[in-house]
């Protein structure tokens, strides 16, 4: 708990990322990294393939841009470095981990950015009109990767202005996403989970939830399962797994 402390008190972030929880999040994701990193290595070396398969069709290689970079545990930043011109990594903050990752890499630049567009006014109403506004921030793009971002979007929002938004705010982000992703130029990609799954201590099965049910989105390029957090990581010693796809969307 104390190395989360300090690291949420030392990581480079804005007050808007710190005021909404992004920061104390992305510090618990890569702690739980830490507990659980052979559990997760198949789900992030799926994560990077998928990517960098995706890459390869590209014929233009000029831009290339990661939407929810995070950590980078997921990004095989080093493959796309190699392949484009310039690589911009775009998220709300960037940890010291993905800094020093990428400190001697020439051609990756660092963007913070709320995808959502809330620190502009306060407004979340006003988000899903905003969700193309990072295009503003970047060179035209001939590959974009919006990586285990689509059902994420609207959660910490949600957290902080629920009864003010409502549950059809969240599906209305959703869907501007893919929009953005659908209409822009270049090649798009999404990595997302479609499926929670949750068990109990004894590893039954306790629920399922359709995640994307009801989204227009194409087969499926890859599937595997991510275990997010594993038997004994929630409370009452249950589990939570989340099956994750890699949609090839433009």
């Amino acid at each position: 708990m104390l190395r989360e402390l300090l690291a949420s008190w030392f990581t480079p972030a804005g007050d808007h990322a710190r005021r909404l929880g992004y920061v104390t999040e992305g510090v618990a994701i890569e702690a739980r990294h830490r507990r659980w990193r052979l559990k997760w290595k198949p789900h992030l070396e799926a994560s990077r393939a998928a990517i960098a398969a995706q890459a390869e069709l590209c014929k233009r290689r000029g831009v290339a841009v990661v939407l929810g970079s995070g950590a980078l545990l997921d990004v095989p930043v080093d493959v796309l470095a190699e392949m484009f011109m310039a690589v911009y990594l775009v998220d709300i903050f960037h940890p010291w981990s993905a800094r020093l990752k990428t400190f001697a890499m020439q051609n990756v630049h660092l963007v913070d950015c709320d995808l959502l567009g809330i620190e502009i006014d306060n407004d979340p109403k006003a988000a899903p009109d905003r969700l193309r506004s990072w295009r503003g921030c970047v060179p035209e793009a001939d590959f974009v990767v919006s990586l285990n971002l689509l059902t994420q979007l609207p959660l910490r929002p949600l957290a902080r202005w629920g009864e003010e938004l409502g549950e059809a705010w969240m599906t209305q982000v959703m869907k501007a996403h893919l929009a953005d992703l659908k209409a822009g130029p270049g090649h798009a990609c999404l990595i997302s989970e479609f499926r929670h799954r949750s068990f109990d201590a004894k590893g039954n099965e306790t629920e399922r939830d359709e995640v994307l049910a009801g989204f227009d989105l194409p087969p499926p390029v890859a599937i595997w399962v991510w275990p997010l957090a594993p038997l004994g990581e929630l409370s009452g010693n249950e589990g939570l797994e989340m099956d994750v796809a890699a949609y090839r969307i433009r």
